[in-house]
């Protein structure tokens, strides 16, 4: 009875321990997801190409995972991916931070400049007097 009773408890304990890498897999890809997203915004792609990219293959591969029940792989690279993110965009933050820093007084990093005064348009022939 005691056997039955022990093979009941870690047939449950295991269940839920699946059903539990399953949940913990899909936190961590959607703060990955969310990391991500954040660095993208900080414009990540530009300053931090490395960091952003490695982040979202990391991403990718940690959905992949997860669509194959490989739930402990799934969580550890979407952890990575996460990190990753983080650092593309603190890199990403601190260059556009430089880029503004060393930029021509009253001349904002990145903006187009205006377009030069239009000269004035001839007038036409009949103004200036001929038919």
């Amino acid at each position: 009875m005691k056997a039955l009773l022990s093979l009941i408890l870690v047939m449950t304990l295991a269940a839920l321990a699946s059903g539990c890498a399953a949940v913990w897999a899909r936190k961590n890809i959607d703060d990955a997801g969310a990391a991500v997203a954040a660095a993208e915004t900080a414009d990540a792609p530009r300053h931090a190409p490395y960091e952003y990219w490695r982040a979202k293959l990391q991403l990718e591969e940690a959905k992949y995972k997860e669509g194959y029940a490989e739930y402990h792989t799934a969580a550890r690279l979407a952890s990575e991916a996460e990190e990753f993110a983080g650092k593309a965009r603190v890199k990403a933050l601190n260059k556009s931070q430089k880029q503004k820093e060393s930029a021509p007084p009253g001349d904002a990093a990145g903006e187009v400049p205006e377009a030069p005064p239009k000269s004035p348009a001839k007038p036409s022939r009949e103004k200036r007097g001929q038919p």
